[in-house]
């Protein structure tokens, strides 16, 4: 694998100059507000490219998590997990029926991956926690996914690296890296899986990237 070395002071930069040399032209495929949202870390989404979104009793099964009994007991209270070990987590953004001041989720997070899934999939309302909050108790298959969104460049503006103290610095530094390597490790699993959806940069436009192109990238390691 081949790695190549960063000033720390030249890592957004470099991020950002390296994922726009991959643009091409967006892939049109509906509205966004019309799909279902489903937020993961960075280094669960080639699993979930390669198996879909699957609650936690399934991951079990195929031995995708090691939790004990214990664990799982305790995950399975919805009072705190609405979805439960047996269910999957989606929302939905856009709607017009939310009462005033009711808690909405908004999955445009910087620090995850935001997968879009088909509203072909069944799932049902629950508003306990989040009035746009839905789950499905059906495994979510690779083909149900529609893109694959990332928000790094929201991360990368969150911080002037000249600015934050050494601990700070590097500990912001190491997130962009670990997000930037994984995302090599999505486009590669893209491309191996034949999943021909787009993979998106969505910070504040569709920058619709090559996934042949970043699963080609070489790592980055940061001299600090």
């Amino acid at each position: 694998m081949e790695v190549v070395d960063i000033d720390i002071m030249d890592i957004s930069d470099y991020v950002k100059e390296m994922l726009l040399r991959g643009e091409v032209k967006p892939i049109s495929f509906g509205s966004d507000n019309k799909e279902y949202h489903h937020n993961a870390p960075y280094k669960k989404a080639p699993s979930i490219i390669n198996w879909g979104i699957l609650s936690l009793e399934d991951q079990k099964i195929l031995g995708l998590v090691d939790y004990s009994d214990d664990k799982m007991k305790m995950l399975d209270d919805n009072t705190s997990h609405i979805n439960g070990t047996s269910g999957i987590s989606l929302s939905v953004v856009g709607m017009d029926d939310l009462y005033p001041g009711e808690d909405e989720y908004i999955p445009y997070l910087a620090s995850q991956v935001d997968f879009l899934v088909s509203n072909k999939i069944k799932a049902q309302r629950e508003t306990r926690h989040y009035g746009n909050e839905y789950i499905s108790y059906q495994a979510i298959k690779p083909e149900d996914l529609m893109s694959v969104d990332v928000r790094l460049f929201n991360f990368l503006k969150q911080f002037d690296i000249s600015k934050l103290g050494e601990e700070d610095k590097i500990s912001f530094v190491d997130r962009i890296v670990e997000r930037y390597n994984c995302l090599a490790d999505i486009a590669k699993s893209m491309e191996d899986k034949n999943l021909n959806i787009p993979l998106r940069e969505m910070s504040s436009s569709n920058i619709t990237l090559d996934t042949s192109y970043l699963s080609e990238l070489p790592k980055v390691k940061v001299i600090k």
